[in-house]
C-alpha cells in the first residue's frame, strides 16, 4: 500500500518511540492548485482503496492488530487532545446553519442519539445503584424512626447524600430544572424537588430503600393527611402504604411509652396536663355542615433534673408520713391562724426587701442596652454590673415524654380527678394496690393552668378527710403554670392601661411605635398573646430609655451615650436609682398623686418592669428571681381583680412558708 502520508505531507511524521516525550508538530505543506488538502486527503485515501470510515475505525482502536502502530498512536493522540470529537459529535447531530439532509445522515444521527442514551442511562444506573445502598433500612420501624434517626435526617443532609452518591444525575436534573431567567427567580429552586425524585427512583429499583419514603408517611399520618392521598403518595413513589403508617405510628407511640414508663418508675417526674381541642373534618352529609370537635386532655410527664436530691425528698415514705402528721397535729393543737399567710411574711420575704435594688438593676441594664453602649467598658464596674442569680439552673434539655391524650373533660372536678387515676395507669400503676402504694411513696409536683390547679386544691379539700393518702390526694404538689401567669399578667397590664382616651397609655405607645394589630382589649378577650408579648418588649425599652433622658438631662440618644462616657459608675448608678423611686416604684405613685397622668405613667412603668423582671427570670431560668417576683405578683393580681391568680400565689406563698417539706421549697 502506497505511503498516503508522503502524499499529503511534505516530510515522514517524526515517530517518538517514548509516549512520555512531547510530540514533534507535523508541519504539512499547502495543497497543489485550489484544491484543499482535506479534499487532496480524502481522494488519495480513496484511489489507495481506504474509506474514511476504514480509516476512522483503525484509528479509533477498531483494528486491534494496529492500535499499537506509530502512526496510529500519533494520530489518535491528537484527535484526542484537540477536542475535536464532541464538535465532531454535536455537528452530526445538530448541524450548523442546517438541516439533517439524506437517510444516511439521519441514520447517523439516530445511532449517536442511541449510543448517548445508552452510555448515559448506564453511568446514571449505576450512581443511583450506588445512591440506593446508602437508603437501604430495616422492615422494623423502630429502626427506621427514633430520636438519633429524626436528629439526623434533616433535608440539606439527604441532599449532601444525593450529591455524593449521584453527582451526574442530580446535577443533570438541576440543570434541566433552570429557567432562562434563573438568575432573577431568586424563588425558584429546584433541589428540593430533585432530591424527592432521585429518592422516589432509588425506591423503583428496590422497595427496600424506602428511608425517605417511610418518614414522609409517617409525616402524613400525623398530620391527619386523609387516607385516600397516600394511595397517589405510593403510586408516585414518595411514601409507603397507609396501613404500613398506622403500624408504624403504633410501634413508635408503644417505644415512647416504654420508654416514659422507665423514666416515671425510676425518676421523680412533673406532671402537666391540659384540656385540648381537637377538630375533625365533616366527612359525610350533616344538617349544619361545621366540623365536629371533640374535648380531651393531653399529659406530659417531665423528670426532674436532680432526681438524686428530688427521690431523697419526695420518695422517702416514712420521711413523708412524719411531715403530714406533724401538720395535722399542728393545726388540731394550735390556732389555726398562727398558720396562715400574713402581711408580715410577705415583707420578710427576701423578694421583698431586695425588690427596689433588683429594678434598679434592671434600669442600668436597659441603658446598656442602647446601641452605640453594649460595649462600655463602665458597665462592668461593681455599681452598674447586674445583681447575681439567685437560684438559677445549669444550661440542660429537659426531655417531656408525652402520654396518650384521653377524652375526659379536664375543666370539671370529676375531669381532674379521673386524670390524676389515669395518668398512673398509663404509667402501669393499674391496680388500687399499686396506686396505693405509689401515693404512699411517691409525692410530685402537678402543673397546668390556673384552672387545673384549682380544682386540683379543691379537690384535696373536698377529700381531705378520706382514709388513706391516695383518696386525699397527699402525694400530689399542684403548682400552676408560669408561662399561663406570664399570658395573664401580660393581659391584666394591657387590659387596664390600653386606654385611647389617655395621653400617657399603652394605646399611645402603640401608636408613637407604629404598631398594629393592638385593639382595644375586652375582660375576656384581646390581641394574642405573642402579639401583646412582642409589644411590652418594644414599648419597655422605649420607656426606660426615655426614663434615661429625662434622668441625664439630655434630649437625644447621641447626647445620652455622651452623658454616659462623661460620667462616673457612681453618677449613673444614683441615676438609675432616681428613674425607680420618682418614676417606676409604688411610692412614686403615692408621691404624685395631684398629677393623673404622671401617677398613669408611672403605674405602667412600675408594672412593666415587673413584667420584664418575670419574662427575664423566666427565660434564663433563675428560679430564685422568679420566687422573688411572687409578693409584687400577689399585690398586681389583688389589685388587677385577678382573682384566680391572686388566690393561686398566697397558696403558693402559704405552702412554701407553712407547709412545704424541708429542702423542697
Amino acid at each position: 500500500m502506497p505511503n498516503i502520508l508522503d502524499d499529503i505531507l511534505s516530510s515522514q511524521p517524526t515517530v517518538i518511540e517514548d509516549e512520555d516525550e512531547p510530540e514533534d508538530e507535523l508541519i504539512g505543506q499547502e495543497p497543489e492548485g485550489d484544491i484543499p488538502r482535506s479534499v487532496r486527503a480524502l481522494q488519495l485515501l480513496s484511489d489507495a482503496g481506504i474509506s474514511f470510515s476504514d480509516l476512522l475505525d483503525d484509528v479509533f482502536l477498531g483494528n486491534k492488530s494496529l492500535r499499537n502502530a506509530r502512526p496510529i498512536i500519533n494520530a489518535r493522540r491528537e484527535a484526542f487532545a484537540s477536542g475535536v470529537l464532541s464538535r465532531v459529535v454535536a455537528r452530526v447531530c445538530r448541524p450548523p446553519d442546517m438541516q439533517i439532509q439524506g437517510k444516511a445522515h439521519q441514520k447517523a444521527a439516530e445511532e449517536l442519539k442511541d449510543w448517548a442514551n445508552t452510555t448515559t442511562t448506564d453511568i446514571l444506573r449505576k450512581e443511583l445503584a450506588t445512591h440506593a445502598k446508602s437508603t437501604k433500612v430495616g422492615d422494623v420501624e423502630r429502626e427506621v424512626v427514633n430520636e438519633e434517626s429524626l436528629k439526623g435526617l434533616t433535608f440539606d443532609a439527604i441532599t449532601d447524600e444525593v450529591q455524593a452518591n449521584a453527582p451526574t444525575l442530580y446535577s443533570m436534573l438541576v440543570n434541566m430544572c433552570e429557567s432562562t431567567r434563573q438568575e432573577k427567580n431568586t424563588q425558584k429552586d429546584s433541589k428540593f424537588c430533585v432530591t424527592l425524585f432521585v429518592n422516589a427512583l432509588a425506591f423503583q429499583l428496590s422497595h427496600k430503600n424506602n428511608q425517605m419514603q417511610k418518614l414522609i408517611c409517617i409525616y402524613l399520618k400525623a398530620k391527619g393527611v386523609p387516607k385516600s392521598c397516600f394511595s397517589f403518595f405510593q403510586k408516585a413513589g414518595l411514601s409507603l402504604s397507609y396501613e404500613w403508617s398506622r403500624k408504624a405510628l403504633e410501634h413508635i407511640s408503644a417505644a415512647a411509652m416504654d420508654k416514659a414508663i422507665a423514666v416515671f418508675d425510676s425518676k421523680p417526674c412533673i406532671s402537666v396536663y391540659d384540656n385540648i381541642r381537637l377538630a375533625q373534618a365533616v366527612k359525610h352529609e350533616r344538617a349544619s355542615h361545621k366540623t365536629v370537635t371533640d374535648n380531651g386532655t393531653a399529659m406530659t410527664i417531665v423528670p426532674m433534673r436532680d432526681s438524686e436530691r428530688a427521690t431523697s425528698l419526695l420518695r422517702d415514705p416514712d420521711a413523708i408520713d412524719a411531715h403530714w402528721n406533724n401538720i395535722t397535729q399542728r393545726y388540731r393543737n394550735g390556732d389555726i391562724n398562727d398558720h396562715q399567710l400574713k402581711a408580715a411574711d410577705l415583707y420578710d420575704h427576701p423578694g421583698f426587701n431586695q425588690w427596689g435594688d433588683r429594678m434598679a438593676s434592671n434600669v442600668i441594664q436597659f441603658l446598656y442596652e442602647i446601641p452605640g453602649l453594649e460595649k462600655s467598658l463602665k458597665r462592668k464596674h461593681g455599681l452598674l454590673q447586674p445583681l447575681p442569680p439567685v437560684h438559677q439552673l445549669l444550661p440542660t434539655k429537659d426531655i417531656f415524654h408525652m402520654l396518650e391524650p384521653v377524652p375526659m373533660e379536664e375543666q370539671t372536678y370529676g375531669g381532674n380527678y379521673a386524670i390524676t387515676k389515669e395518668l398512673p395507669r398509663q404509667m402501669k400503676v393499674d391496680t388500687d394496690e399499686k396506686l396505693v402504694l405509689w401515693a404512699r411513696n411517691r409525692m410530685g409536683p402537678w402543673t397546668g393552668d390556673s384552672l387545673t390547679i384549682q380544682r386540683l386544691r379543691h379537690l384535696q379539700r373536698m377529700k381531705a378527710d378520706d382514709s388513706n393518702r391516695l383518696e386525699r390526694m397527699q402525694h400530689i404538689i399542684p403548682v400552676f403554670g408560669w408561662m399561663h401567669l406570664d399570658m395573664n399578667l401580660c393581659n391584666a397590664i394591657f387590659y387596664h392601661h390600653f386606654s385611647e382616651s389617655s395621653n400617657s397609655g399603652l394605646a399611645r405607645d402603640a401608636a408613637a411605635l407604629g404598631r398594629s394589630g393592638l385593639t382595644k382589649p375586652t375582660k375576656s378577650r384581646g390581641p394574642a398573646y405573642h402579639t401583646v408579648d412582642e409589644f411590652m418588649q418594644h414599648t419597655t425599652t422605649a420607656r426606660m430609655r426615655g426614663l434615661w433622658l429625662w434622668a441625664s438631662g439630655t434630649n437625644t440618644m447621641e447626647q445620652l451615650i455622651a452623658w454616659e462616657k462623661e460620667s462616673s459608675p457612681s453618677i449613673i448608678a444614683e441615676a438609675a436609682q432616681k428613674i425607680w423611686l420618682e418614676r417606676a416604684s409604688n411610692r412614686a405613685t403615692q408621691q404624685f398623686k395631684s398629677d393623673p397622668q404622671l401617677c398613669n405613667s408611672i403605674a405602667i412603668n412600675r408594672e412593666l418592669l415587673l413584667r420584664h423582671e418575670v419574662r427575664y427570670s423566666m427565660r434564663h431560668g433563675d428560679v430564685g428571681r422568679m420566687e422573688h417576683t411572687l409578693p409584687q405578683l400577689l399585690y398586681f393580681f389583688s389589685g388587677a381583680g385577678c382573682a384566680n391568680y391572686a388566690r393561686e400565689i398566697a397558696e403558693v406563698l402559704h405552702w412554701r412558708k407553712y407547709e412545704a417539706p424541708p429542702g423542697v421549697a
